[in-house]
């Protein structure tokens, strides 16, 4: 019997992007994983974990925090509902009010926080990289973490993504990003544990001040950056979160 011819990556694509777009609910928790590689070698990394829940049509909730030795530090709660979006950071004292949902999550959880919510609410991020990103090559059947998923290339936001959907839910399960910026590479893995059409509380959508450290298990511990260039990077990617943030408190209306 001859074996059946692969699909094109456009399907099981397009497939996932609308069940993404039609879902009644969505809820998920993940992990993401950013390396940095400077000209000099040196190596840094920085992880993060999130978690999502969302309810058709407009409720959004998006917590994250990045992990640091043994340890989780800078949480931040982000929720949207109708036309109002509010975040809460680690150590705010209230909420702050914000322009709009991709303001709020533009640098949370390494950049990765748009990712999600893009597919679910494509409306209110137009232009966003997975949102408008087409397959390309050949749809490839593989297992990961031993869940049966297609294996797919993303032209995305000008450079290649690989994504790994679960082939029976059309969920993302891992999502593999690489580009370089003044001569410093970037690579970005982000995985899913997701659910579709999930019931979901009322207390999934508080808005609620973060805890400012939480423990974490044998599984939480940051892998070292090695040299003095990986520290600056460090110290660099702070900045740049705190100059965010509080632009972004000062576009609070």
């Amino acid at each position: 019997m001859t074996q059946a011819a692969a699909p094109p990556p456009s399907e099981p694509w397009a497939a996932a992007r609308a069940r993404y777009a039609s879902c009644a609910s969505y809820a998920d928790r993940g992990t993401v994983v950013v390396d940095h590689r400077l000209p000099d070698g040196t190596t840094a990394r920085a992880e993060y974990t999130f978690a999502t829940a969302f309810a058709r049509p407009d409720r959004f909730r998006f917590e994250w925090g990045q992990r640091t030795d043994a340890a989780e530090r800078g949480r931040e709660v982000v929720l949207h509902e109708g036309e109002v979006t509010r975040s809460w950071p680690a150590g705010a004292s209230e909420p702050w009010r914000c322009s709009s949902l991709m303001g709020a999550l533009a640098e949370d959880a390494g950049g990765a926080a748009p990712r999600i919510v893009s597919l679910l609410l494509p409306e209110l991020f137009p232009g966003a990289a997975l949102a408008t990103a087409s397959a390309r090559g050949t749809a490839v059947r593989a297992s990961l973490e031993g869940v049966d998923c297609w294996r797919l290339e993303l032209a995305s936001g000008g450079g290649i993504a690989v994504a790994w959907l679960d082939a029976e839910r059309l969920a993302l399960r891992r999502l593999e990003e690489h580009g370089t910026l003044g001569g410093v590479e970037r690579q970005v893995t982000t995985r899913f544990e997701g659910q579709f059409d999930v019931a979901l509380p009322e207390e999934a959508f508080a808005l609620v001040a973060p805890a400012a450290e939480r423990r974490l298990g044998p599984l939480g511990v940051l892998e070292r950056a090695s040299g003095w260039g990986a520290f600056a990077a460090f110290g660099l990617a702070a900045l740049a979160l705190l100059v965010t943030m509080l632009l972004r408190r000062r576009r609070a209306t």
